[in-house]
């Protein structure tokens, strides 16, 4: 197959990602990142219709042939009857969605780093076209926290999305008083990505810091919830749901981390036999603590918040412990 063909085949496939990205409105963490991620696609693309042949890599054709499958998986994945919102709704499918989507985003931004590379080797071609990445100031997404805002802007620039390593190395050398331990980077690694796709994006970072911010105090809390015997990690509210209903003791709880509220952490406690009431946990906006958003009142840890809770049910206690079914 020619690079024109290929190029044809990468702008219709993003045209089918575009249109069911616009079909379904979720809000929240997936679908802006996923609009990113088309978008920077998007403007590779455009490097290799745009440029003359004599001006194109000869990585081209692999290059657009990545592009052409990544994309047209995703397009099989979010279209016809298997709607985005349903695929979003499964822990593991929303996973490989996730995978695709920085995959596309990846392979994105190698193409304009190899025409970029090309064009250092070929100055005396005047043919050459390269159209830039999206020119888009990411660190604005980071609206919880100033100080995660910042972070961001002075450790990743304007990039949408960095190594998972990078970021948690930035962490650690932002918190020195820390003393860091091996399940530090692995809580941290899964709640910032737990798709396990290598890489994080501002928009993810945005969320974790509205749940564990401010950054001088993201490790401690995050060992406090994470480390918790009932952590269930990225748990739908239906899988949290048959869980709990499938115990008897009424005050049997789990924590999980929201993915239809991003940046919440959620206390689901299991009232009766088969009601169940959800308490929605952020970081304090005042403070260091832990924000009970139900009652709005502020909590220095997140232990005092499950006590409060507590005081409300004839019983409370955690017949899971023993549980792990998703963090790890």
């Amino acid at each position: 197959m020619d690079v024109d063909q290929l190029i044809e085949n990468c702008q219709k496939n993003h045209g089918r990602i575009g249109a069911s990205l616009e079909s379904n409105d979720m809000g929240g963490i997936s679908i802006e990142e996923f609009r990113f991620c088309l978008q920077n696609s998007i403007a590779a693309v455009n490097n290799y219709k745009e440029a003359k042949e004599e001006a194109r890599p000869k990585t081209t054709l692999d290059s657009l042939g990545r592009t052409e499958k990544i994309s047209e998986e995703i397009a099989k994945s979010v279209e016809g009857s298997v709607n985005l919102s349903q695929l979003m709704s499964s822990t593991k499918l929303s996973y490989k969605i996730e995978r695709l989507f920085v995959a596309l985003y990846v392979d994105s931004l190698l193409s304009l780093q190899v025409f970029s590379d090309h064009k250092k080797r070929t100055l005396t071609n005047s043919s050459f076209f390269l159209q830039k990445p999206v020119s888009i100031d990411y660190s604005i997404h980071v609206k919880s926290d100033e100080e995660g805002r910042k972070f961001w802007k002075t450790h990743f620039s304007d990039r949408f999305m960095t190594s998972s390593t990078s970021l948690i190395d930035a962490v650690r050398w932002n918190c020195p008083h820390v003393e860091w331990e091996d399940q530090d980077t692995i809580s941290i690694q899964y709640l910032l990505d737990p798709g396990k796709t290598g890489y994080i994006s501002v928009i993810r970072f945005n969320y974790f810091m509205q749940a564990f911010g401010p950054l001088k105090c993201c490790v401690n809390k995050v060992r406090e919830v994470v480390g918790s015997s009932a952590f269930v990690g990225y748990a739908t509210g239906a899988e949290v749901s048959r869980l709990l209903k499938g115990l008897t003791s009424p005050g049997s709880y789990v924590l999980s981390v929201s993915r239809s509220h991003p940046g919440n952490i959620i206390i689901t406690v299991l009232q009766s036999i088969n009601e169940t009431k959800e308490y929605f946990i952020e970081a304090s906006h005042n403070g260091d603590g832990f924000l009970n958003i139900n009652k709005k009142e502020n909590f220095n840890r997140f232990s005092e918040i499950v006590e409060a809770i507590s005081s409300d049910m004839t019983s409370f206690c955690n017949e899971i412990s023993f549980i792990k079914y998703y963090f790890g």
